[in-house]
């Protein structure tokens, strides 16, 4: 019974359920991680528990949060080792006063926003130095990564190697929408214009907004691409009743002063997360007003010198960017969103430093 128990609410399980989600099969996820297929087997059987390495190996080859994948391969461990009578679950509650005890006495915890921004700055040196290593392979990797995100966060069911599939060799994947398609090789168009503007040194405006809003819906909404809304809409889930179309000129107006009055004046990471905030506020398209937001947000970052920043889809993160969001919206408090985004580009600029200085 205890083992059934497991089986059903153990890291295994919950591994093979994020496999089936990416619609992978188990060789080709042994050939992503680099670990055995009878081994991952056993794993997802909870026949066999699985290290930390393997589990960070596992996160990189799903294109998940490492975060999250950790948590629930504590969470398995735990239960293993306790049980789940009663005396186990109060014991839990005894060990999370212990642990949120312990974190306050430990500087990492307690880190400033402008620690960790610092952090990110150093991080953002190494890439810089050993930019040489920074491969097409590793950009393409990042933008298939980016852009599953992005539009699994808005519903699109594509899989990571889905996205990949459609994108670089252009296939159809039977069941998927047209819609789904669109939007995976849309976003991606939408980046190499990004990276193109960059080049060129063009600065963010409402035109370059635009544009970009015209790539993310190009062949899916040929009548609103490109275009401000000029209907009310409402947003599903949310507080937030956005701003009736006549006055979406006059906000943008304001929002585009705003960023030329603070433009070098916030630190980058900052200015970045406070760009998405406030464009998606707005929200002056009838859709695509997220894509939008976080292709804005990333242009800004990839102009300062710091990496593509990847805001992952996985139900937990969601709900905390949902819930930053909301609190904008409601309390036009930007704080949460602003640690939120610091949080995200820190890991991004982490991983990515270590594989281009191969620690």
């Amino acid at each position: 019974m205890y083992v059934q128990i497991l089986s059903i609410m153990g890291f295994g399980n919950y591994l093979k359920q994020l496999r089936v989600q990416q619609g992978l099969k188990l060789n080709e996820l042994a050939n992503k991680s680099g670990i055995d297929s009878s081994l991952i087997s056993r794993i997802e059987l909870d026949k066999r528990q699985a290290t930390e390495l393997q589990v960070k190996k596992f996160a990189l080859a799903l294109g998940c949060s490492e975060a999250t994948l950790l948590t629930h391969w504590y969470a398995g461990k735990i239960v293993n080792e306790i049980g789940y009578s009663k005396a186990a679950l109060e014991s839990l509650l005894v060990a999370q006063e212990m642990i949120q005890q312990i974190q306050e006495s430990i500087p990492e915890y307690g880190k400033s926003l402008k620690e960790k921004l610092e952090e990110i700055d150093q991080h953002c040196q190494i890439i810089q130095t050993n930019r040489a290593q920074n491969n097409f392979r590793i950009e393409e990797a990042l933008e298939i990564e980016y852009t599953y995100h992005s539009n699994r966060i808005e519903g699109n069911t594509l899989t990571l190697q889905e996205t990949d599939l459609v994108v670089n060799h252009g296939l159809t994947i039977s069941g998927k929408s047209l819609r789904e398609h669109l939007e995976a090789n849309n976003h991606v168009e939408a980046i190499a214009f990004v990276k193109e503007l960059i080049q060129k040194k063009v600065t963010i405006t409402e035109r370059v907004i635009l544009q970009i809003h015209q790539l993310v819906l190009q062949g899916i909404d040929r009548e609103n691409a490109g275009k401000y809304r000029n209907v009310p809409v409402f947003i599903s889930g949310s507080s937030l009743l956005p701003v009736q179309p006549y006055l979406i000129p006059v906000k943008m107006e304001e929002f585009m002063n705003w960023f030329q009055n603070n433009e070098g004046l916030i630190h980058p990471v900052i200015m970045a997360a406070l760009l998405h905030l406030k464009l998606v506020n707005i929200h002056p398209f009838v859709d695509g007003n997220g894509r939008t937001s976080r292709l804005i947000m990333n242009m800004y970052l990839l102009q300062k010198g710091y990496p593509l920043s990847v805001i992952h889809s996985d139900m937990d993160n969601r709900q905390d960017y949902y819930k930053v969001l909301e609190l904008y919206h409601t309390q036009n408090k930007s704080d949460e969103f602003e640690a939120f985004i610091v949080k995200t580009v820190l890991n991004d600029a982490k991983k990515l430093s270590a594989l281009l200085s191969g620690n």
